[in-house]
């Protein structure tokens, strides 16, 4: 099993996901998906993005 604290490049998150890039973007400039930069790099914490999911999933379980 993978670290927790392992760190995915953008393009590594959207095949995770099955989204594209400019998804995954959009959740890091609106604040819902945490990244941080090495040099031109931006990087994202696996366990972030299990965080995400698991937010979503809570958020769409208590829908009516």
């Amino acid at each position: 099993m993978p670290d927790a604290d392992t760190k995915l490049a953008r393009a590594e998150v959207a095949a995770l996901l099955r989204c594209s890039v400019s998804t995954v973007d959009s959740r890091i400039a609106d604040g819902t998906l945490p990244a941080s930069k090495l040099g031109r790099r931006v990087l994202i914490r696996r366990d972030d993005v299990a965080s995400m999911l698991a937010a979503r999933v809570k958020r769409s379980a208590s829908r009516p």
